[in-house]
């Protein structure tokens, strides 16, 4: 495995991800999160460990996942809204992801219909195969 002090800076960006988003700090919290995966990414191609290799593989999807979420939602803050949605007094709110597996193919089958992604986080899935 690399030095150690790659795997702190991998987790102290991971926490400062984390700390942006529950922040509600979306496109700050979205940079953070693909600085921490680029880290992550390196010490997982580089760990022979096969259980400490599937315990990182976990954690970056987790990330990884989340940093798509934010994505999707800052595009959709980002397209020109007609007219505030009925029940929420026209603020938007993130809210926090759900475990459903339901959710998460329907985020994926936007993402196959929109044909956007981003490059880095799609090269890390890809990577993770």
């Amino acid at each position: 495995m690399l030095d150690d002090s790659r795997m702190k800076r991998a987790i102290e960006l991971a926490h400062q991800a984390t700390a942006l988003d529950r922040e509600g700090k979306y496109q700050e919290a979205l940079d953070m999160y693909t600085l921490s995966l680029d880290n992550w990414m390196l010490i997982y191609k580089y760990e022979v460990n096969p259980a400490l290799k599937a315990r990182l593989s976990t954690k970056i999807s987790e990330y990884m996942n989340r940093a798509e979420q934010i994505k999707k939602y800052l595009e959709r803050q980002q397209l020109p809204s007609t007219a505030p949605q009925p029940g929420n007094g026209g603020t938007a709110e993130m809210q926090r992801p759900s475990d459903s597996e339901d959710d998460n193919k329907a985020a994926e089958d936007d993402d196959q219909q929109q044909g956007k992604g981003n490059a880095e986080l799609d090269k890390m899935k890809k990577a993770l195969e």
